[in-house]
């Protein structure tokens, strides 16, 4: 996640001016919000972490179709495409599969060792973005 999460605010950031401020602030938007609600749904469970978890299916849905568009406008190479929707659907499946982790089985259903790798992620994509309330 943490390198589609980068890649995207790398990518989002040479657009032209015109396109940075459609495409380049709606792609930030939902790439972070996948960001805020994996963290979210970290810290939940039961029914709460699964409608969290299918809000994050929804905001990956939403980056599909704008990466689409981006290709389409040829703002992106085919390559750097393929590695977005690449990591889209790796991201998509790990959710669907907790989800059904969570709906069926462990509470807990990240290893520590991935909560604290996922919590430091998230913890670090947060605190660049300026002028957000991190506490």
């Amino acid at each position: 996640m943490e390198k589609l999460t980068l890649s995207t605010l790398n990518h989002t950031a040479k657009l032209l001016k015109c396109q940075r401020f459609t495409f380049g602030q709606h792609l930030d938007k939902e790439m972070l919000n996948v960001v805020e609600l994996i963290a979210e749904a970290l810290f939940s469970s039961g029914k709460e972490r699964v409608a969290i978890l299918r809000k994050v299916k929804l905001s990956l849905e939403k980056l599909r179709v704008l990466w689409r568009i981006v290709l389409a406008k040829e703002w992106l190479s085919a390559s750097q495409a393929l590695f977005v929707h690449e990591k889209i659907n790796e991201i998509g499946r790990m959710a669907g599969n907790w989800m059904k982790d969570t709906a069926t089985g462990p509470v807990d259903c990240l290893p520590g060792a991935g909560r604290n790798q996922i919590t430091q992620s998230v913890a670090r994509v947060a605190a660049a973005q300026p002028g957000r309330d991190h506490g």
